[in-house]
């Protein structure tokens, strides 16, 4: 009785024959491949730019780009050279079709308007990193396994491609400076394109890696090709870390300012009930911190001893985090701006 789970776990498993045949299928440039990513790509750029969070999700459901990413990991893990190069080379061209796509949807607009949708994904951190190592294990596992459909694991890892290559696409397809719809000011273009690439670049290392790891774990390849793909995948995993442990840390102030700033409005009930907080913005740059607050307030509620206790508040929330000078711009109903600086 103890076999019967077993042998029904290995029937529902596919054969070595069964995964080179589908992954040769999947790394390869066809026709349903070009229509669906072109869709996606056409579908998020235009939620992207409308700021509309359910048409962007509607793009991750039929993009196809992980196909590709898979079948690579797979030739990793079977030392597949012919398959590792036709995998690369259609993620390429899909990589370059995307950004494309988007680059000529926006220079058609013109749109030089950025939304929460766009900047949501300039600032990626090693969560997003973490998120995308569980999504290549679920991705990898399905695609093994003849009783999970693709779709549902599909689903899971699109969500961290085709938006982010978008992003630069329509980076690319702006002037040279963007101005934010919620008022923090203008951001130039190559901050939102390396944003957004550096993001598809952490999601495409992370479901590498995992999709990897589970193909040798199922017995596909050898433990010996991890050993000789080990230095390769290390030294992704590092360097597309180091960036991201610097916007990791931003987003980390980001939240400490946020805490220390509603604790500084419980002080000042009048500024709490006549304005509201929109957007907090922290970019740490060694020591130094430049700290924007956009919030809707009528001027004359911000006073001067308002002013000096933000400073002096934000400043030491800021101190455990090596931060010794900081700038603060508060900006009222995009136009009153108060600048204040510790150095």
């Amino acid at each position: 009785m103890s076999t019967a789970p077993a042998a029904s776990a290995n029937e529902n498993r596919r054969t070595q024959t069964e995964m080179r045949l589908g992954m040769q299928g999947q790394a390869g440039l066809s026709q349903p491949f070009l229509i669906l990513l072109l869709s996606a790509a056409a579908i998020a750029s235009l939620g992207l730019m409308t700021n509309n969070q359910s048409v962007v999700v509607g793009a991750m459901i039929i993009a196809p780009l992980m196909n590709p990413i898979q079948s690579f990991a797979f030739a990793l893990a079977i030392d597949d050279y012919r398959l590792m190069r036709r995998s690369l080379l259609t993620l390429a061209f899909g990589v370059i079709a995307t950004i494309s796509t988007a680059c000529l949807l926006n220079l058609a607009t013109p749109y030089d308007l950025v939304d929460s949708e766009i900047i949501s994904r300039t600032h990626p951190s090693l969560l997003d990193l973490l998120i995308a190592l569980f999504a290549g294990v679920a991705g990898a596992y399905a695609s093994i396994r003849k009783d999970i459909p693709n779709s549902i694991a599909g689903v899971a890892i699109a969500v961290a491609l085709v938006p982010p290559l978008c992003v630069a696409g329509i980076a690319l397809g702006t002037s040279g400076e963007v101005v934010t719809a919620f008022g923090i000011g203008q951001l130039n273009r190559w901050q939102i394109l390396s944003g957004g690439f550096l993001l598809f670049l952490s999601n495409l290392v992370g479901i590498c890696v995992a999709s990897f790891t589970i193909y040798i774990s199922y017995g596909f390849g050898s433990w010996k090709s991890l050993l000789k793909r080990l230095a390769l995948l290390l030294v992704g995993v590092i360097v597309i870390s180091w960036p991201l442990r610097i916007t990791g840390r931003n987003e980390v102030a980001s939240r400490t300012v946020s805490e220390q700033l509603q604790r500084i409005r419980q002080r000042y009930p009048n500024v709490t009930e006549q304005s509201q907080i929109r957007l907090v913005s922290v970019n740490v740059k060694g020591d130094q911190a430049h700290v924007t607050v956009l919030a809707n307030a009528p001027d004359n509620v911000i006073a001067d001893d308002y002013l000096d206790t933000l400073q002096q508040g934000l400043f030491q929330a800021l101190r455990p985090l090596n931060v010794n000078r900081m700038n603060l711009t508060l900006r009222l109903n995009h136009a009153r701006v108060h600048r204040l600086s510790i150095q």
